[in-house]
């Protein structure tokens, strides 16, 4: 082999070292051994090439002694790079130091020592360094060095779980650090052994098959140091550090997000100024956290639980602060949201425990003033003939009558109220009622009526309509003060999803009755309590009003919603199905001759009631009129009472509601 040939070689392996180096590098830039295999691929080139330039006959004394750069590196460069393949380096933190120590002193001692080098030797393919006896300092270092890391790879091999990835990668290296041990063999040519200096040939080699080992097993080693970076910018958490003269020196992509900017534009600069709408604590303990609102870049209101730290350097002075923002927004939103849907939870279930209360003391009421009523009836029969008596009975029947309304007021509210559902075109309703409402106004305040045209019908109760409409007017009336103002009743139409029998959801048309005012309006606290049953923000009053609305339209499949606000007004919206076509009222229905039923001088009459004073009064008055009267205290009595002497009973009197059996069941 020619030099020049043997100059080209070693020129193209040195080029060889660099390309190769640098592919495995850009493949794993965050891995450590990629980047020590980026280090062994410079000092191996600078080897070759300082080698290339003495086969060329440049100045081999200068050259020769640059090759000892690269020659005294070499261990400690091919210790740290297998260690940290091997993913032990952590294990051998203080051997690497070691390594790195001697390396500075065989690189000294091979540039200083003049009895290092000899004459170049000259051999066919041109000179070639040679070196006295202490050229064994560098060689044996060298030598020293596979041995340990071929050692410390048979370990890891032995170590792995057989067929494991991590073993056949254990076991790659590991013959690839043989191979490459045979480069030793350009150190005997340097003491007088002619054999061709091959040892380019083989860290060529050795350069490929490490390309081939990072594309299948991938150079990556789990440090702190890549775990924080890909922690950092993964973290979904916002990371701040800032330091103490307020500039932002670190920063994730989860903080760029939430401030929309990016995140080169962050860093280096005020935090006040990257982030004005931002307030972070800075008097908080490490192990503490709080609550932020803030403002995010996109003007969206945010929450998030902060934490801070400071961070100091070794002698303990602070040197920065730390934030980790965590957002809550949705959280908090979510929490509010059921926390708002459990209120309307307990509210409902209190309307409905007050509904039956209401029902059950209503309809015991109810009986009392039945029995209180027949008796005055009773004892009017009587007094015919006594004015002063009877003028004193009517003022106890009107009391009575007072009390029958505040008990319908009663069922009302619990739904349970008796109803006459017709057909009612509410336009027509309110010409009807007008009087009504205008006198439910006081005289200062406006009333104006909206009505809309081709207004559908809707299917109510016209008394308890009418209870609605004066109502709502009264009220909207008395939100005025006294002072001057509008009020506003409007009819209309609107379309509102609702859930169909069959589980859906279906569009329907609703009827609508806004009642609105320019008064004081409402504070949240008695927009909450608007319908609470005894509740008032009047000096005196029972505090059904409202409460009985709600149950009046709730009876009537019908929807109410009341938007108010401080210093503007009220408005209250009910919105009642529209009804069918088929259900508006059409042709008045042929008169029917009433039946007549036979009163008979004298005769059986049956009268069934669980309730004692009703029973007894019924009683009374039937005796008054000629009877002979059973009395039974359930259905199932009256049934056996009835078997026993039906062909005398001409008359029978059922209470619908009874124990045992009710009153539909025993006349079944």
């Amino acid at each position: 082999m020619t030099p020049e040939l043997h100059t080209s070689l070693l020129i193209l392996a040195t080029v060889g070292a660099l390309v190769f180096s640098g592919v495995i590098l850009a493949r794993n830039p965050r891995s450590l051994s990629a980047r020590l295999h980026a280090v062994y691929g410079g000092v191996v080139a600078w080897w070759l090439g300082s080698m290339a330039l003495v086969a060329s006959g440049a100045d081999p004394e200068l050259w020769g002694r640059l090759v000892h750069l690269a020659i005294g590196s070499l261990p400690a460069v091919i210790f740290h790079l297998n260690v940290a393949t091997a993913g032990v380096a952590h294990r051998y933190g203080r051997r690497i130091r070691l390594h790195y120590w001697a390396a500075a002193a065989i690189v000294l001692f091979g540039l200083t020592w003049p009895g290092l080098l000899m004459d170049p030797r000259i051999y066919a393919w041109g000179p070639y360094l040679a070196y006295s006896w202490w050229g064994l300092v560098p060689v044996v270092a060298v030598v020293v060095t596979f041995v340990e890391v071929l050692s410390i790879y048979r370990s890891a091999v032995r170590s792995a779980e057989p067929g494991s990835i991590y073993q056949e990668k254990m076991r790659a290296f590991f013959n690839g650090n043989l191979v490459a041990s045979l480069a030793i063999v350009d150190f005997a040519v340097a003491f007088g052994l002619g054999v061709y200096p091959f040892g380019f040939v083989v860290i060529s080699v050795m350069h490929a098959a490490t390309i081939f080992g990072s594309v299948r097993y991938r150079l990556i080693e789990i440090t702190p140091e890549f775990a924080a970076e890909q922690i950092l910018e993964t973290l979904p958490d916002s990371v701040i550090v800032v330091d103490t003269q307020g500039l932002v020196r670190l920063a994730n992509e989860a903080t760029a997000e939430m401030l929309d900017r990016p995140l080169r534009e962050l860093l280096d600069r005020p935090f006040g100024e990257v982030a004005p709408g931002v307030r972070l604590p800075v008097d908080l303990e490490s192990s503490q956290s709080t609550e932020v609102a803030f403002v995010d870049g996109r003007g969206d209101d945010r929450i998030a639980r902060c934490a801070v730290s400071d961070l100091c350097d070794q002698r303990n002075e602070v040197v920065g602060r730390l934030w980790v923002l965590h957002d809550v927004t949705q959280q908090r939103l979510a929490e509010a949201e059921k926390d708002e849907l459990e209120g309307w939870v307990l509210h409902s279930q209190k309307l409905e425990t007050l509904g039956v209360l209401g029902a059950g003391i209503a309809h015991d009421f109810n009986n009392l003033l039945t029995s209180m009523l027949g008796a005055v009836e009773l004892a009017r029969a009587d007094a015919r003939d006594r004015p002063e008596i009877s003028h004193r009975l009517d003022t106890v029947t009107s009391a009575i009558d007072r009390a029958s309304d505040l008990t319908e007021q009663m069922l009302t509210f619990a739904g349970q109220g008796v109803t006459e559902e017709q057909p009612v075109d509410l336009n027509e309703f309110c010409v009807e009622i007008a009087e009504l409402i205008q006198a439910a106004v006081s005289r200062r305040a406006e009333l104006d009526v909206v009505y809309r045209v081709d207004l559908p019908y809707v299917i109510v109760d016209k008394g308890q309509m009418s209870q609605v409409i004066l109502n709502l007017v009264t009220n909207a009336s008395e939100a005025l003060g006294g002072r001057s103002g509008k009020v506003t009743l409007r009819t209309g139409v609107a379309e509102m999803t609702v859930e169909s029998p069959e589980g859906g959801e279906e569009r329907t048309t609703f009827v609508t009755l806004e009642v609105e005012d320019d008064g004081i309006g409402m504070a949240p606290e008695t927009k909450r309590r608007l319908f609470d049953p005894f509740y008032t923000t009047k000096f005196t009053g029972r505090g059904l009003g409202l409460a009985t609305v709600m149950g009046i339209i709730e009876a009537h499949d019908g929807r109410i919603r009341v938007d108010s606000e401080l210093g503007v007004g009220t408005k209250v919206t009910v919105a009642l199905p529209a009804a069918e076509c088929d259900q508006r009222p059409g042709a008045e229905p042929a008169e029917v001759e009433p039946r007549h039923w036979m009163e008979p001088k004298a005769g059986v009459a049956l009268v069934a009631d669980d309730e004692p004073v009703v029973r007894a009064v019924v009683a009374d008055m039937l005796r008054d009129g000629g009877y002979e009267v059973l009395e039974a205290a359930d259905g199932l009595a009256a049934v056996a009472l009835h078997a026993e002497r039906s062909d005398q009973i001409s008359l029978v009197v059922l209470d619908v509601t009874m124990p045992v059996m009710d009153g539909v069941e025993a006349m079944e």
